[in-house]
């Protein structure tokens, strides 16, 4: 083989080495589904923020403006999210329980967060997987991905969300 040839085959398998691996920077990982949570939530209409699709776990926290103790948790509340939002593998909902969704949208407002919320009259509030109406607020309902109920309680619950994921 003349020295020109091998130059031209070397050329030639750089060139289809280089498409090779161009070609597979360019293909994008295909997004994952959201979870049944997350498909739920964005059937709601959301007061504020956007619910993360691919949590593995997800905080529902019923609470409102007019309740104390539910305003003396929204602190600690308020810096978990910001670690979760960080993490990815954790949300909190909030359902708010204020008079209207104006007032809730207000209350989240106060605290200078993105926490997705929705007002506890949204018909598709019922509607989330592992949701139930508690007698009284604040209170959290933890569940996984598809909804599945793991704990239920206070939200201190919400402080401690990294013993939840995996």
């Amino acid at each position: 083989m003349t020295m020109k040839k091998t130059r031209l085959n070397m050329l030639g398998l750089c060139c289809a080495a280089f498409a090779m691996t161009a070609g597979a920077a360019d293909v994008a990982a295909p997004t994952p589904a959201p979870t049944a949570v997350a498909a739920a939530a964005h059937k709601a209409t959301l007061i504020n923020g956007k619910v993360n699709p691919n949590a593995q776990v997800y905080f529902y926290l019923q609470s409102a403006s007019w309740c104390g103790p539910c305003r003396m948790a929204m602190p600690g509340v308020v810096e978990a999210h910001q670690e979760m939002r960080a993490d990815g593998r954790a949300e909190v909902i909030l359902v708010n329980y204020d008079a209207s969704a104006d007032e809730g949208k207000a209350y989240i407002a106060s605290y200078l967060t993105d926490m997705p919320s929705v007002h506890y009259c949204d018909r598709n509030v019922d509607a989330l997987p592992g949701f139930t109406r508690s007698g009284g607020v604040p209170f959290v309902i933890v569940v996984d991905a598809e909804g599945n109920v793991l704990d239920k309680g206070a939200p201190t619950r919400i402080e401690q969300w990294k013993k939840y994921v995996k």
